[in-house]
């Protein structure tokens, strides 16, 4: 039975914050609180899934912070409760095991964010401030919707001298979009760079990729906001290598099955970067599986054909003819004629087929100002 929508409970400008604790484990309960304790802010305690959810009833919780395994009702039942029925509370799952397929589910299922145990004082401290900053964003957002609907609810009686100030803030709102939009790219520009800052030998890759899959979408009919989600999330398909050593990354020469291993991490790596920021969630899918493969011969879970997303097909063939043609310490570019005969030699392999023949046919990799 579906629990019923629980009323949304926006936080006390005048009291501190109220993290509620859930674990079965006392000792890590008494870490946790210690942690937080500290900070200043309310703690509130659960034993297991079901106190947790009294608690939930009982206290105004500004953060969730909930155990992955635990007796009876687990982490994921408590997520799914706090999901369905408190969805402006984020949850901070503990995990003692992260693997992909764990930490794609929690995602997927809606956790704001996982900490590892045995846990850090300040990545515990930042992920709840995370999470707290998150929650007052959707707040303002709640708070914006519910004045937009006791506005409209009054305009069929006021709409004669009303007009003008619709009129105001729809240019308004235009206005702010527009500069919201324009943030949003300044910041995964930002965030690209700092990418690229570590690879010496790829500067501007990341511009060039979002370029070329642009191109690509244009002639699958991507609507103007999914060109857009594309575009931001081709320019951060590789802010996972944040997280990689310079020296793996710029080696000059082969790296060896363990390095390359360590390299693999950065899609999961990535995708946890960019799992708490509001307007980046949809490129999840991009930074997550673009290396996946055709075939099913890819990483990190080894999708198949088309179960690899759309968008994450097309960042593979962006991102590997862009590759192709830069200089890397070990190895010489290709040249133009080089890196598509490799392209078409690798459908259905390594790259979706109809992808690469766009890509192709259209000369979309012209638009790298290439020749």
């Amino acid at each position: 039975m579906k629990p019923s929508r629980g009323k949304f409970r926006p936080l006390p400008e005048d009291k501190p914050e109220t993290i509620l604790i859930v674990d079965d484990e006392p000792s890590i309960r008494e870490t946790l609180r210690l942690l937080l304790k500290q900070s200043g802010y309310n703690l509130v305690e659960a034993g297991s899934g079901e106190e947790a959810l009294e608690s939930l009833q009982e206290y105004s919780v500004s953060v969730c912070v909930c155990d992955f395994k635990m007796a009876s009702l687990s982490g994921l039942d408590v997520l799914s409760h706090v999901v369905s029925t408190y969805p402006e509370i984020p949850v901070l799952m503990l995990t003692g095991f992260v693997d992909v397929d764990t930490a794609v589910t929690v995602m997927k299922r809606g956790a704001f964010d996982y900490l590892k145990k045995p846990l850090k004082k300040e990545e515990l401290l930042i992920a709840v401030q995370k999470a707290l900053v998150h929650r007052k964003m959707l707040e303002r957002q709640r708070q914006l919707e519910e004045e937009n609907v006791t506005y409209r609810g009054n305009l069929e009686r006021m709409v004669e001298d009303r007009t003008v100030q619709l009129e105001i803030k729809t240019r308004e709102l235009e206005r702010v979009n527009a500069e919201l939009r324009k943030a949003n790219m300044d910041s995964v520009k930002a965030l690209a760079e700092a990418i690229e800052a570590k690879d010496a030998y790829t500067e501007g890759h990341c511009k060039r990729v979002s370029i070329y899959a642009r191109g690509i979408a244009r002639h699958l009919s991507f609507s103007k906001d999914d060109l857009e989600v594309l575009e931001y999330a081709t320019f951060l398909h590789d802010i996972g290598k944040i997280g990689i050593a310079e020296a793996l990354l710029n080696k000059p020469g082969p790296l060896t099955p363990e390095e390359y291993n360590a390299v693999k991490e950065h899609p999961l790596i990535g995708a946890r970067i960019v799992r708490g920021i509001e307007f980046l969630r949809d490129t999840l899918d991009v930074i997550l599986f673009h290396h996946e493969r055709f075939d099913g011969k890819g990483y990190p879970q080894g999708l198949r054909g088309e179960e690899i997303p759309i968008t994450a097909r097309i960042a593979a063939v962006a991102d590997a003819y862009d590759a192709m043609r830069r200089e890397r310490p070990y190895r010489k570019a290709r040249t133009l004629q080089q890196a598509l005969e490799t392209l078409r030699s690798e459908q259905s392999t390594q790259f979706d087929p109809k992808i690469v023949d766009l890509f192709i046919t259209h000369n979309v990799y012209r638009m790298g100002n290439e020749s």
